[in-house]
């Protein structure tokens, strides 16, 4: 019964020449696939635009200073559905030019895995600085490459990768300008009100998330970031535009904070001068006209300032894809 049992068990590989191709057995088959199931995670990260996403999106929570809100699971959440949004016409191209036809068992698998390659470099190398190539194939001791089909996967992938992890940081960079001016702005206040003691950023939060509602920060920030996968590698973000942002952004800062800095300084002065000629040295004396002068030009001029921020935060945020241009 043994060697009957042996007999008719199914062959654990099974490898057929039959017209210039190779068919593999079913059971191959789904070794290969579990094989590939269990590589999914590493494809997911090194392949697609998930790198890019995650990083960004971690980046935000950071900037808003909400710790662990949104959780890691909703972060993980947006960053896999944008990834297949991103990468849908890369997916669709896989399917239609390799996938079908293979389970169709109109081509090899060979064939089917050359098919998918296609658009998968393709979209990689659109997103791959040439630096970043260059420096690899450097690295790898290879000879000058004259075409991207000379490109080999293994300097294609961590070139891909470094390329993705500087665009993130970029992109996470103009994330984090608005909340800095926003908590220099917050910083200067308190300290010419003297409260030193008052942290910035307990007080610059609940006015970040404000400011992030209302220029709808979800909205652009997905938007820019899928845009900015349009781009071709060589139209990248450069340093130069990089200083042209924070500098504009040091401008907004001065701007919106000097009205309430100057008001501050000059009812110090007052004060000042009323306790020098009384010789009441009284703390409260300074602080109390200081937090009504800055009620009274929140009141009159808060509109303003919250529009000021607001412009020049979606600016920031709209101009995410176009440095990529």
């Amino acid at each position: 019964f043994a060697d009957l049992a042996i007999a008719d068990a199914l062959p654990v590989v099974t490898v057929v020449e039959q017209e210039g191709s190779t068919q593999y057995s079913l059971t191959l088959q789904l070794l290969a696939l579990m094989t590939l199931l269990s590589l999914l995670p590493a494809l997911l990260l090194g392949m697609t635009s998930f790198i890019r996403i995650i990083i960004v999106l971690s980046l935000l929570r950071q900037a808003l200073g909400t710790m662990q809100t949104p959780p890691n699971q909703v972060l993980l959440g947006i960053a896999l559905f944008l990834t297949f949004f991103v990468m849908g016409p890369v997916f669709t191209s896989v399917y239609d030019t390799a996938l079908a036809p293979y389970l169709n068992e109109e081509i090899s698998i060979e064939a089917a895995v050359a098919a998918a390659e296609i658009p998968v470099r393709g979209f990689m190398l659109n997103q791959t600085r040439q630096e970043d190539i260059a420096m690899f194939v450097q690295i790898a001791g290879g000879d000058t490459i004259a075409s991207p089909e000379e490109i080999s996967f293994s300097i294609l992938a961590p070139a891909f990768i470094t390329s993705e992890l500087k665009s993130a940081f970029m992109i996470g960079f103009m994330i984090y300008i608005p909340f800095v001016v926003l908590d220099l702005i917050v910083a200067s206040v308190l300290m010419s009100m003297g409260m030193m003691m008052l942290s910035p950023m307990m007080i610059s939060m609940p006015f970040k998330l404000m400011l992030f509602v209302l220029v709808d920060g979800w909205t652009l920030i997905m938007g820019s970031l899928a845009a900015s996968f349009a781009m071709p590698s060589e139209k990248r973000m450069n340093s130069l535009s990089l200083t042209e942002i924070g500098s504009e952004a040091l401008i907004v800062a001065v701007l919106v904070a000097s009205p309430m800095l100057l008001v501050a300084l000059v009812v110090g002065l007052v004060i000042g001068v009323v306790q020098a000629a009384t010789s009441i040295n009284e703390m409260t004396l300074s602080f109390i006209p200081k937090i009504g002068a800055m009620v009274l030009v929140m009141i009159g001029i808060g509109s303003w300032q919250i529009s000021v921020l607001v412009d020049f935060t979606r600016r920031v945020f709209e101009r995410i894809p176009t440095f990529f241009m």
